[in-house]
């Protein structure tokens, strides 16, 4: 490509991806990127964004009232007529619900030649963009109130809206009051939540709603549950975030994790981690001291499908950065959601057999969290499979003096399995790894079918290319990996790589469930090495390849997780009574 990747994702489920480039152009593989087609040569466009409640759906946004669509998973493309043109004022330009053909466009109004009155204005369809209605303008944001877990009634609407609606938008400040407003029957029937907020955010069932008080010159934290009652959340002595930014985090078996920023600018960034209870109103400490970046992105991982674990860096000279601008990082975990934390334990060799030269009772792993990667997504694949980058020592390492570890326990023990950093990204299931070295223009990369124990060598490419990501099916069921990267002496430009390793191995994996430790799979349970043997009241067992099972799993069915044991809960962490979103 002779520019650069700006956007890329695949349709879930699917071989098929969409590519938008920096030259407003948008290309198409529906063969895991080993050919690809240019979509509608001589069109602009600005973004395109994926259904996000039907996997088959996607819209390309064009720089006029044009757009593109498909409901089939881009095998077909057809043309409709927007409303207006997209908004040029950073909200989102679509918003989904799950009945599929519910849209929401947010626009320009009023933006061409004189622009005195140009503004957000936001119109719903309920027939995938043949028709529109008027909802509100002056918006900074509108959605739709249902989501998935959210369960409101299908036909409300909540808008961030201005409550002086006229002149030029993008002038607007605190002193024109940005109203959170709740509309029943498509916003016929309109409620003011709230008459002065900064923003809100959708997070599984909870809507949270940072009200702004203008008197105090303070923010206050909001959450709902059905859209209409609302309660302010309460927090430890000193944490209210009427004086702190925070960041919510995720959405936890139920519960909210939150960063309350403690530091001041100009100082570098650091927080206090929450968590709330059942409802989302009361917050108790977990940790203090957690890494954030300027833009309020955390070092904080969870390990999606495992219940309990979270990964966080956290700052080890407060105190110190406050003087010098320079933060020390070290890496903390919990197997227990938050009720105790623990450095990461070190292998006590390297990839080389070697014994670390940091021994001892300070030393332990540290790994480059959230706020550091281009590709900002979870380190976890197979149950408990884990890679990361970084060091043992006291502290964090520079990212050009780490190397790449491995867990295959949930985070409870590492092994180095190479040295110097690499990217990574799994396949088939977690059966096959390939790493790259980013740290400098290489022509080859690193597999691995037995999760490390062996590596082998595939060159790509007679050049060298600067990688900068590997990019696989979201469901990582695939052996087709693509490397993105460019040339090292221009990098503005694209290159894609595709790379298939599916002739490597055809046996099948066997799964017997009624049969365990008969096949090609294992049963694995967080509690093997954790002091307690339930979490959340119950001990949960896993399916997953065995290391050295030489098979691959392709798509065949995966048995879920099973819960063996209930327990009775005998002790209780209770809650202490007492914007930015990352995900």
């Amino acid at each position: 490509f002779e520019a650069k990747v700006v956007q890329h994702q695949f349709f879930k489920e699917s071989n098929t991806i969409l590519v938008h480039l920096s030259d407003n152009t948008i290309w198409q593989s529906s063969n895991e990127g080993f050919a690809w087609d240019q979509k509608f040569p001589g069109e602009r466009f600005l973004a395109f964004y994926m259904h996000t409640h039907t996997n088959q759906r996607a819209y390309l946004i064009m720089d006029t009232d044009k757009f593109f669509y498909t409901t089939d998973g881009g095998r077909d493309w057809h043309s409709l007529s927007a409303p207006s043109p997209p908004n040029s004022f950073g909200a989102a330009v679509l918003r989904f619900q799950p009945r599929s053909d519910y849209l929401i466009w947010v626009g320009n109004v009023g933006c061409a030649g004189t622009t005195e009155n140009c503004r957000a204005e936001a119109q719903l369809s309920r027939d995938n963009g043949r028709s529109w209605n008027f909802i509100e303008d002056y918006i900074v944001h509108c959605d739709w109130a249902r989501d998935d877990e959210l369960l409101v009634d299908w036909t409300q609407i909540i808008c961030e809206s201005y409550q002086n609606k006229q002149g030029l938008h993008s002038t607007f400040g605190r002193d024109n009051a940005l109203q959170l407003i709740w509309g029943r029957d498509y916003f016929d029937k309109k409620t003011k939540l709230f008459e002065h907020v900064i923003g809100f955010i959708k997070f599984s069932e909870f809507l949270i709603v940072a009200e702004y008080l203008p008197t105090q010159n303070a923010l206050d934290l909001q959450v709902s549950l059905d859209g209409r009652t609302v309660a302010a959340g309460q927090f430890p002595p000193g944490m209210h975030p009427n004086t702190h930014a925070y960041t919510v985090l995720e959405l936890s078996t139920g519960l909210i994790f939150l960063h309350m920023t403690m530091s001041e600018w100009p100082n570098p960034f650091w927080g206090n981690l929450l968590k709330s209870n059942s409802n989302g109103t009361y917050f108790g400490l977990l940790i203090e001291n957690v890494n954030r970046n300027d833009i309020g992105f955390v070092d904080f991982e969870k390990f999606v499908g495992l219940d309990g674990i979270v990964m966080v860096n956290v700052v080890a000279n407060p105190a110190q950065a406050t003087l010098s601008g320079s933060k020390v990082l070290q890496t903390r975990i919990t197997h227990n959601d938050g009720g105790t934390w623990r450095p990461l334990t070190p292998p006590k060799f390297d990839s080389q057999g070697e014994t670390y030269p940091c021994s001892n009772v300070g030393c332990a792993l540290h790994v480059h969290g959230y706020t550091e990667r281009i590709d900002a997504r979870t380190t976890y694949s197979s149950p408990g499979v884990v890679m990361a980058v970084g060091n043992v020592g006291e502290v964090l390492a520079p990212y050009t003096e780490s190397d790449t570890f491995l867990s295959r326990d949930g985070g409870f023990t590492w092994e180095e399995v190479h040295k110097d950093a690499h990217l990574w990204e799994f396949g088939d299931s977690g059966s096959i790894i390939v790493i790259v070295n980013d740290e400098e223009p290489t022509d080859h990369v690193l597999f691995t079918m037995d999760e490390g124990i062996s590596w082998r060598q595939y060159q790509f490419s007679n050049d060298k290319l600067q990688i900068k990501l590997i990019i696989m099916v979201q469901e990582d069921t695939s052996r087709k990996f693509m490397l993105l990267g460019h040339p090292p002496h221009d990098s503005m430009s694209s290159t894609i790589v595709h790379s298939d390793f599916t002739s490597l191995m055809h046996k099948e994996c066997v799964l017997n469930i009624e049969d365990p430790g008969h096949d090609d799979f294992e049963i694995w349970s967080t509690s093997e090495e954790r002091q307690e043997v339930c979490l959340f009241g119950r001990q949960t067992l896993y399916h997953r390849r065995k290391r050295d099972a030489n098979c691959v799993v392709c798509k065949q069915y995966k048995a879920e997780e099973k819960v063996i044991k209930n327990c009775a809960i005998a002790r209780c962490l209770t809650s202490v009574p007492i914007t930015t979103v990352q995900g």
